[in-house]
């Protein structure tokens, strides 16, 4: 009876703590502190949507997350409005590695293949989403954004 209870508290340790790593994410300042360091990883995250908008194609849109260190722009395929508190999958993609600034085609190029990972058409989707991302990126120095998985 003695070996039952510590194999028990065992096991009900190890449940727990998977289960605390598996309500882990990533704080959206630590990848905005290391963008090149985060480019093509897969990320959990969460917050909240603070703008989403349309894009003209596809189940596709354009949000912005943001938690209590910072915001980021992310491409959503759920339908999310202004004000929810959301938990996402996302891959980090990012304009620039290394510090570098990648050109609109690298950059789009990107976008693509994340796209296409999740099964949507990623070559005219992601010239869609880069008319809309330049323009922003540009004003508001944005260099890197997360693709929901």
């Amino acid at each position: 009876m003695s070996k039952r209870l510590p194999r028990r508290a065992g096991l009900i340790l190890a449940a727990g703590v998977t289960l605390l790593l598996a309500g882990c994410s990533t704080r959206i300042a630590r990848i905005q502190s290391d963008p090149s360091g985060y480019a093509g990883r897969t990320v959990t995250v969460q917050g909240t949507v603070d703008r989403i908008f349309p894009l003209p194609v596809g189940e596709y849109r354009v949000g912005i997350l943001s938690d209590d260190t910072a915001a980021i722009p992310v491409l959503v395929s759920g339908d999310y409005r202004a004000g929810d508190a959301v938990r996402l999958r996302a891959e980090v993609v990012a304009f620039s590695a290394d510090g570098i600034r990648a050109s609109r085609d690298e950059f789009e190029q990107r976008i693509g293949s994340a796209l296409t990972a999740v099964g949507a058409d990623g070559d005219d989707l992601a010239r869609r989403v880069m008319n809309l991302l330049i323009p922003l990126a540009e004003t508001f120095e944005i260099t890197y954004l997360l693709i929901e998985q």
